[in-house]
C-alpha cells in the first residue's frame, strides 16, 4: 500500500510528535498505529520497520529545518555575523514552536551506541547542520569580522554548542530573557575587537 504524499506527510508530523513526546523506546508499533490511525501493513509497507520509521521522522524534522535556515545562513545580502546572529534568534522561535527543543538532540541522547543505523543518522545530520554553520562565519572570516582566536570552524562549533544549550534550555522552560543571553554571549565571543577610537 502505496501512501499519497499528503497522508504520507501526515502520518510522519503524527510519528514525529509521538516520538518526541515519548521517546523511542517508550514508543510501540501499536501507538503509532493509534496516532497516525495507519494500520500496520500500511506502517510497514510505507515506511518499514519502526526504526525505518523513526529515521523517516528525523529525516523530515531535519529537512523542515534546513528550508527555514538555510536560505538566511547562505543569504550573501545580509552581513555574515548579522545571518547568524538572525538564525539563532530563528532557533528560539523555532525551537519554542515545536516545544521540546531539537528533535535530533534527543535523538542523540537517546541512541548513543545503542543504535548504530539511528546513531549514524544522527551524527550525519548533526555535522551537517554545523556545517551550515560554518557558511557566513567563513565569510565573516575573510572579512576581518570574526575574532581572530577563532577559526570559522570553532566558532561554527561554538554556535552549534550555543543552540544545544538553547535546545535544553527550551525543553527546561526557562525563559526568553535567558535564551537571549546565551545568544548575545555567543555573538560577543564570536565578533572581532573593534578597534579602541
Amino acid at each position: 500500500m502505496n501512501l499519497s504524499a499528503p497522508k504520507h506527510q501526515e502520518a510522519v508530523e503524527a510519528i514525529l510528535a509521538l516520538f518526541w513526546r515519548k521517546g523511542y523506546a517508550d514508543t510501540s508499533v501499536a501507538d503509532i498505529v493509534a496516532e497516525t490511525g495507519l494500520n500496520r501493513y500500511a506502517l510497514y509497507t510505507g515506511f518499514g520497520s519502526k526504526q525505518e520509521i523513526y529515521l523517516a521522522a528525523l529525516d523530515a524534522y531535519f529537512q523542515a529545518g534546513c528550508a527555514f535556515f538555510l536560505p538566511l545562513v547562505t543569504d550573501e545580502s545580509i552581513p555574515p555575523l548579522e545571518r547568524t546572529h538572525r538564525s539563532l534568534l530563528m532557533s528560539i522561535d523555532w525551537m519554542k514552536q515545536q516545544g521540546n527543543g531539537c528533535f535530533i538532540c534527543h535523538g542523540a541522547i537517546e541512541h548513543r551506541d545503542e543504535d548504530p543505523k539511528i546513531d549514524e543518522a544522527v551524527t550525519t545530520y548533526l555535522d551537517q547542520i554545523r556545517g551550515y554553520m560554518e557558511i557566513p562565519l567563513r565569510a565573516a572570516a575573510e572579512q576581518g569580522l570574526l575574532n581572530p582566536m577563532m577559526t570559522p570552524e570553532q566558532a561554527a562549533q561554538l554556535v552549534f554548542n550555543a543552540n544545544l544549550s538553547m535546545g535544553v534550555h527550551v525543553r527546561a522552560g526557562f525563559d526568553d530573557a535567558t535564551l537571549h543571553r546565551i545568544v548575545e554571549s555567543t555573538m560577543a565571543a564570536l565578533s572581532a575587537p573593534r578597534p579602541r577610537a
